[in-house]
């Protein structure tokens, strides 16, 4: 089959919060009396610092009210010598533990020490984030919305970085987590998709969270952060701010990045949920997800990957819709979208919403029901990736 030739990328298309966290911090007011050995970081009192006190400052920070805790290690629990104990002294125990800033001197408790501090009082505090308004002007940015603070926050909701996913997840169970392997660490992402309106996804490097995707029209970021602004270009003026990808310098998601390009299966997920985040900014009911459907849609982009073509027949010319057929899927009412050269499943939604053709239709379509995604990859290929996303309705 003779090919056909894009520039870049191309699409085609055929006939689709953690609410209300903010950033806790714990205030100790234990007082120090000159008796008392103080090291930074081993809450375990057990003369190392290491990640089982990692794990113990992440239930300070949650407020686990199961913790027994000691006064000693209450203050030992202020890694970074404040005064106060946060997710901010989780942050530098982590980061001691990952070799990017020195770890304590070799801790020696003098065997003689026996005195005892003051009983300690726990005081919670809300932290106060004041986000600004982000001008608009491109696709990707790195330094718009960035700020000094050590948290994302998205149209005033504060969300932590680098701490354990745990912290999130312990405070509000997501609605799926799905992991992947990449070719340099494990990547977990935690969906909470409660209100689609307000989708976000935590992202975690071998449990250390690094990035979210999350919906919004506003935001601050940290330095040191990779940021992807998804825009609507079809409303007025320069478009409108969406969503929002903020990751940390030297971490992607890639498909290019997956250790098995052959399971893109968790990244067809999470263009399911931001499927479903544009259509409730747009008022409409969230698609629900149809395995069936998704082997269907992944096994058209394998056929244009291995074969090295980009259109909706297959490859013996048969329609996209005689494929649900023939998968057994009853529909009275469908359509599909394809894509190719996007190299991350963002990336290809935001392309599928701002076309002007059939695919921001399909996207938004009020009667089609189910959708299924997945995405292929053929380094022989001339596009390399390629996409499609089928939609449907039953009788």
């Amino acid at each position: 089959m003779k090919r056909k030739r894009f520039q870049k990328y191309a699409l085609c298309a055929a006939a689709v919060f953690l609410g209300g966290m903010a950033a806790r911090s714990v205030m100790t007011a234990a007082q120090k009396t000159a008796a008392v050995k103080i090291y930074p970081g081993d809450l375990t009192l057990d003369s190392a610092v290491d990640i089982k006190d990692g794990v113990m400052l992440a239930r300070v920070c949650a407020e686990d009210t199961s913790l027994e805790i000691t006064d000693k290690s209450k203050l030992n629990a202020d890694v970074d010598r404040n005064g106060t104990v946060s997710f901010h002294d989780l942050t530098h125990l982590l980061r001691q533990l990952a070799g990017f800033l020195p770890m304590p001197q070799p801790i020696k408790y003098p065997e003689e020490t026996t005195a005892e501090t003051t009983a300690a009082t726990t005081t919670l505090t809300e932290t106060t984030v004041t986000t600004t308004e982000t001008t608009v002007t491109d696709e990707t940015s790195t330094t718009p919305g960035q700020s000094g603070s050590s948290d994302l926050t998205v149209d005033s909701r504060a969300y932590p970085l680098d701490v354990s996913m745990s912290v999130l997840t312990g405070a509000k169970e997501p609605n799926e987590m799905l992991t992947v392997q990449y070719q340099s660490c494990n990547m977990t992402f935690a969906v909470y998709s409660d209100d689609p309106a307000n989708t976000l996804i935590a992202i975690s490097a071998n449990d250390l969270l690094i990035g979210y995707y999350a919906f919004g029209s506003t935001y601050t970021a940290p330095e040191g952060y990779q940021i992807v602004e998804y825009i609507d270009k079809q409303t007025e003026g320069e478009g409108t701010l969406y969503a929002v990808l903020v990751i940390k310098n030297g971490y992607s998601i890639r498909f290019n990045y997956v250790a098995d390009k052959n399971n893109f299966s968790v990244l067809s997920k999470l263009n399911y949920y931001g499927v479903n985040g544009i259509r409730a900014i747009n008022g409409l009911p969230p698609y629900q997800w149809d395995e069936e459907l998704a082997k269907v849609a992944l096994a058209h982009s394998r056929e244009m990957a291995d074969h090295d073509f980009f259109e909706h027949n297959s490859l013996d010319g048969s329609k996209f819709s005689a494929r649900l057929t023939n998968a057994g899927i009853d529909w009275s009412g469908c359509a599909e979208n394809i894509d190719c050269g996007y190299t991350d499943p963002f990336a290809a939604l935001n392309g599928w919403y701002n076309s002007e053709s059939g695919h921001r239709k399909n996207l938004l379509n009020p009667g089609f029901e189910y959708i299924g995604v997945g995405f292929a990859y053929n380094a022989d290929s001339h596009y390399g990736y390629y996409g499609t996303q089928d939609f449907y309705k039953g009788w």
